[in-house]
């Protein structure tokens, strides 16, 4: 081997423990950088002439877990989804109050029948009278209070999903510049491993959002797909999801078929429940949907039924016979009776006849003596009273909306529903948090699978410094060799 060879060997040998080194120090500096894959230095043979000319860097290569990165991001959809359900069913079911709460629908029924109960027993109690119609506005109030929980949840959750697809959006248009830059350096035959981090991430952040799948192209690029097959990004150009969110919603709105918005890719429907084969079917935008259109809607309809129920019993002649046919009793919708059918939002409407509640001006001894009442009757006669007591306790059927089968009195058929509401929002929670969980334990197996491990690579750059040293050593001696050569 010839003085030059050797050092252009040894010279090719530093280059590599340099390059070496300096993606080994990266990886250490970048050890607690979220997102961040480690990076490994490709060195090989390098040869002239069919000989031996030492080392070259043949490139660096990125770790990367593409099968575990898909189950991420699955993972993370599902989350996202389970998320915003079960924050809208906590929501709900705290608005609504639980079985226990004081302050709930459940409780504020029950506080009205004991009221009748205790009137029953003093009928000429002018006190007990007004606490009687205290406890009935009460029950409106929990009742006009929880319908407006629906319709927030409702109208935030229409919100929401106008700001995840802005993100999702604003997402793939940060896709196609990163993307496009990597081809770029590819082709170039640079590095784009901190591009590809960065890819990654935002990647990751969409999936949360829309369940999709990615295919690699050459150059290092990729394809965004939804799971139905629908291009985000095609390789070349970001596709846009469009939504319009609502002003106010209604409780009559509704999706499809209504005057809310749908979700559409490049003009194709792909809303949740919008009948589409080519349907987003998770993420949070999905969740949100299940939100808008189909939890808040059952919540506001359940307690419709409860509402009609609650109005029908007292509107009943033979609970009042003071009333006529068709006349508003001691619930009413908006002071008026049920119409038929009864339009969308009765819970937000329902209130005390103000016949018989002082604070519109009426007068409570009509709790007494009849909704319809005239003039005041007998004052130790309780037999209004009663039936008044027997008409909220009696069990009937309640509208279909209501879901419940059996014949219910009115107090029972809240609490049924206040606790049938609570065990939903539970069961919701707990598979959110098992989502979540689930998610975060393969996020680690990919981090453990791409990451740094900090004690491989300290190891690493003490080989790396032993190369190098072996090296310089060689280019030591191959100088002094030189200089001999030259004092001859």
């Amino acid at each position: 081997m010839s003085i030059t060879s050797a050092l252009a060997n040894a010279a090719s040998g530093l280059r590599a423990a340099s390059r070496s080194a300096d993606v080994a120090s990266s990886n250490i500096a970048n050890a607690m950088t979220e997102g961040y894959s480690r990076r490994e230095v490709m060195l090989a043979e390098r040869s002239v002439a069919g000989r031996g000319a030492g080392v070259a860097v043949a490139g660096v290569r990125r770790a990367e877990a593409q099968m575990l990165s898909a189950d991420v991001r699955a993972a993370s959809a599902r989350a996202g989804e389970g998320d915003a359900r079960a924050e809208a069913l906590a929501t709900l079911s705290a608005g609504i109050g639980t079985a226990d709460d004081g302050g709930g629908l459940s409780r504020a029924m029950e506080n009205f029948r004991s009221a009748l109960s205790a009137l029953a027993e003093t009928p000429e109690s002018v006190g007990l009278q007004e606490s009687a119609a205290a406890a009935a506005r009460t029950v409106t109030e929990k009742f006009q209070s929880a319908s407006a929980i629906v319709a927030r949840v409702r109208q935030d959750a229409d919100g929401q999903i106008a700001r995840e697809v802005a993100a999702v959006n604003d997402g793939l248009t940060r896709l196609e510049r990163i993307d496009r830059e990597i081809r770029i350096l590819s082709a170039r035959g640079e590095d784009p491993s901190a591009l590809m981090d960065e890819r990654d991430r935002v990647i990751d952040d969409i999936a949360q959002r829309v369940p999709i799948r990615t295919i690699r192209t050459d150059q290092n690029g990729v394809q965004l797909m939804t799971q139905e097959g629908l291009a985000l990004y095609d390789g070349a150009q970001a596709r846009t999801l469009s939504f319009t969110p609502a002003g106010a919603i209604t409780p009559g709105q509704a999706f499809p078929g209504g005057v809310l918005s749908g979700l559409t890719l490049d003009g194709k429907e792909v809303a949740p429940g919008g009948g589409s084969p080519q349907a987003i079917s998770g993420g949070s935008i999905a969740g949100l949907f299940a939100v808008r259109d189909q939890i808040t809607v059952e919540a506001g309809a359940t307690l419709d039924a409860l509402a009609e129920d609650l109005v029908a019993r007292f509107q009943d002649p033979a609970a009042d016979p003071s009333l006529a046919p068709g006349q508003a009793g001691l619930f009413t919708d908006a002071g008026s009776p049920l119409g038929a059918p009864v339009t969308p939002g009765l819970a937000g409407r329902i209130s005390v006849n103000a016949a018989v509640d002082p604070a519109q001006g009426g007068e409570s001894w009509r709790l007494r003596d009849g909704v319809a009442a005239a003039v005041p009757g007998v004052a130790g006669d309780a037999t209004q009273v009663r039936r008044f007591a027997d008409a909220l306790d009696a069990p009937r059927t309640l509208p279909a909306a209501a879901g419940i089968a059996a014949p219910r009195g009115a107090a029972a058929a809240a609490a049924d529903i206040v606790a049938r509401l609570a065990v939903s929002a539970d069961r919701a929670g707990q598979q959110a948090a098992t989502e979540r969980v689930h998610a975060a334990q393969l996020s680690d197996a990919r981090s453990n699978k791409t990451g740094v491990d900090r004690d491989a690579e300290l190891q690493s750059l003490i080989a790396i410094e032993q190369a190098y040293a072996a090296n310089a050593k060689v280019v030591e001696v191959m100088a002094r060799l030189v200089d001999r050569l030259l004092a001859m």
